[in-house]
């Protein structure tokens, strides 16, 4: 029998721990952001190596504005091996937006609506930083399965947050716009992670050169 694992809650709630990241180009990220600020902003992609128990590798993508804070979506994605499943969500609370953003590890984070203590596929909290209404996503496949490997999207986690410009609310139009605009690579092919969407692709999202920095 073939042994299966579960990503426990204890890696649902840190920051991933691997080797030191790495900047890379557009071209070679594994998650790209088509957001609806992006033209504005710029760009960094991030990769890191497998997890020192080689359970899971991360990528991580951000669109920030090349000056002020905000507006900004900072996201992660995290690959599980073929036999590790997703047991649990992430919290997306204040204590998990500070350890696995250092954006706002100093800021006096607020959640105004939590997390659902759910298995839905997409769970949001939402918060505030100052001025700023933010809302915390992540998209995971929780599964209790212990049939065997997992098909490679199953095996994918993407969390993240979204701030808009001060003063403007964070509505479930603009988070759809934002969830829909998370992509991973795959195999060569480019998919969106967010299920049931019928759009084309953005033309953004398939080039290969970025405001990066």
């Amino acid at each position: 029998m073939r042994f299966i694992s579960f990503v426990v809650a204890a890696l649902a709630l840190a920051s991933p721990a691997h080797a030191e990241w790495k900047k890379v180009a557009k071209a070679d990220s594994k998650i790209l952001l088509a957001t609806p600020f992006a033209e504005a902003t710029r760009e960094v992609f991030e990769a890191n190596d497998w997890s020192s128990t080689a359970r899971t590798i991360s990528s991580y993508a951000a669109a920030v504005p090349a000056n002020g804070l905000y507006p900004r979506v900072q996201v992660y994605l995290e690959q599980t091996a073929p036999l590790v499943y997703w047991k649990y969500g992430s919290a997306l609370d204040a204590d998990w937006l500070k350890s696995r953003f250092p954006f706002f590890k100093d800021k006096n984070v607020q959640i105004t609506s939590p997390a659902p203590n759910s298995d839905a596929f997409l769970r949001t909290s939402q918060f505030t930083v100052g001025t700023a209404r933010c809302v915390a996503f992540e998209m995971r496949h929780i599964t209790n399965a212990t049939g065997g490997a997992a098909a490679a999207g199953a095996r994918d986690s993407v969390s993240g947050f979204y701030c808009p410009s001060p003063g403007t609310a964070p509505s479930e139009d603009l988070l759809q716009k934002v969830t829909e605009g998370v992509f991973v690579r795959r195999d060569g092919q480019i998919e969106r992670v967010l299920r049931g969407v019928n759009a084309p692709i953005p033309p953004q999202v398939m080039q290969t050169t970025s405001k990066s920095g």
